[in-house]
């Protein structure tokens, strides 16, 4: 679902194109009143530095080893699978995160992926209530993703699954934003999913955050679990 947004306030006769999961307040039309309240907050808070320091996978050794999971679900007889740091034109620096998998067998192959996922999740950022998490990066799939609905995903322990970015088109390096209002202390984690059959690269991940003390609607929060 995509809801038109007001420009910065310096060109008031722009509009933009935000989608939902965005801002977990434009998910309902009933809980419009708290996205302009938590826009405010947004407006005024003033974000941290990187919470995130390995989200631009520039680090030498295996990604485990600072923290990251890689959780693969995939029938080893279909499909050939893989996530490397790979330097094919990355978004900054020398690497970027690639999530890749392909059919054995293109002939034989179901048109529809069933049986497979990749995912790689982050090292937790420690949150508590009344912060405000920014959540930025970078995703590409460069040939796009076929056989899923889903494609390529991103989302975050405290929005979940459900208020995941999607995509499936081929194309360049596109920029992705995410707020998230805390209401549980916790770790946040990032979630980056592969769920059909291309590749699909991440990069430049960030997690910033802005403590504004208790906010106004806490307890009215549509999506309020660390997982």
């Amino acid at each position: 679902m995509l809801f038109r947004s007001k420009a910065p306030p310096s060109d008031k006769t722009k509009w933009e194109l935000v989608e939902a999961v965005v801002d977990p307040y434009l998910t309902s039309f009933y809980t419009l009143p708290e996205h302009y309240e938590f826009q405010a907050a947004i407006r005024r808070a003033r974000f941290s530095s990187n919470q995130l320091p390995t989200g631009d996978f520039e680090r030498e050794g295996n990604l485990d080893s600072v923290g990251w999971a890689y959780k693969p679900r995939f029938d080893a007889g279909e499909y050939n699978t893989s996530a490397l740091l790979v330097g094919e034109l990355p978004k900054q620096g020398e690497r970027a995160l690639e999530l890749k998998l392909t059919p054995k067998d293109p002939v034989t192959a179901s048109p529809i992926v069933e049986s497979a996922r990749l995912e790689m999740v982050s090292p937790g950022v420690p949150v508590r209530p009344g912060q405000i998490a920014r959540i930025t990066g970078y995703v590409r799939a460069p040939l796009g993703v076929s056989g899923s609905v889903d494609g390529a995903m991103i989302w975050d322990s405290i929005g979940g699954e459900t208020l995941a970015l999607r995509f499936t088109r081929p194309g360049q390096w596109k920029k992705f934003t995410l707020y998230r209002p805390v209401h549980q202390a916790g770790e946040l984690r990032l979630h980056m999913a592969l769920t059909g059959a291309g590749r699909v690269h991440f990069d430049d991940l960030k997690v910033e955050i802005a403590d504004l003390g208790p906010l106004p609607l806490a307890e009215k929060s549509p999506s309020s679990s660390l997982r």
